[in-house]
C-alpha cells in the first residue's frame, strides 16, 4: 500500500449522515536532504513550485478526525499501477497501432497520412483514458482511504 501524510482541512456531514473530510496532501520531495541544498537548482525550483505540490481530496472520515489533525492515507499499489498504465501507456499504444495500420493501408500515399493517423490514435487514447478515469473516480475501490490518525503534529 502506498502511504502519504495528509492534514484535515475541513470536516462535514452529508445529508445522509455520512461523515466526510477534505484532506490536503503535502508532497514530500527529496530536496533538502543533501549537502548541496543551498546551491542546487533543483532545490530552487522545488521551492518556487512548492505551492503547486499540494493536493486536496474529499474522503470518507472513517477515523472521526477533526480539522487540523494529521492522518495517514493509503492507496493500493494495483490501483496506482492500473491508473499509470491507463494514462501513460494506453495513448502511446494507440499511437503505434494507428501508425502501423496507416503504414500498411496508406503506404503508397505520403507520410502525412501516417502522421495524422498516429496523432489521431494518441488523441483517441487520451480521450478514452479520460473517460475511463471519470468512471473510476466514482468507484470506491480506486479511492484512497484513511489508515490512521496522528492527531496534531
Amino acid at each position: 500500500m502506498l502511504k502519504e501524510t495528509a492534514q484535515i482541512i475541513e470536516t462535514f456531514v452529508e445529508n445522509d449522515g455520512s461523515q466526510w473530510a477534505f484532506v490536503e496532501i503535502h508532497r514530500r520531495g527529496m530536496c533538502g536532504s543533501c549537502q548541496a541544498e543551498g546551491s542546487c537548482s533543483t532545490n530552487l525550483l522545488a521551492d518556487f513550485f512548492a505551492h503547486r505540490a499540494q493536493h486536496r481530496l474529499k474522503l470518507p472520515n472513517t477515523l472521526n478526525a477533526k480539522q487540523g489533525d494529521y492522518i495517514t492515507i493509503g492507496l493500493l499499489e494495483t490501483t496506482f499501477l492500473k491508473s499509470a498504465l491507463l494514462v501513460y501507456l494506453f495513448p502511446i499504444l494507440l499511437l503505434f497501432i494507428f501508425g502501423i495500420t496507416a503504414q500498411i493501408f496508406f503506404a503508397p500515399l505520403n507520410d502525412l497520412w501516417i502522421g495524422i493517423a498516429s496523432l489521431s490514435g494518441f488523441v483517441i487514447g487520451f480521450l478514452i483514458a479520460y473517460l475511463m478515469s471519470q468512471k473510476t473516480n466514482r468507484n470506491p475501490n480506486y479511492q484512497p482511504i484513511m489508515l490512521e490518525s496522528s492527531l496534531n503534529r
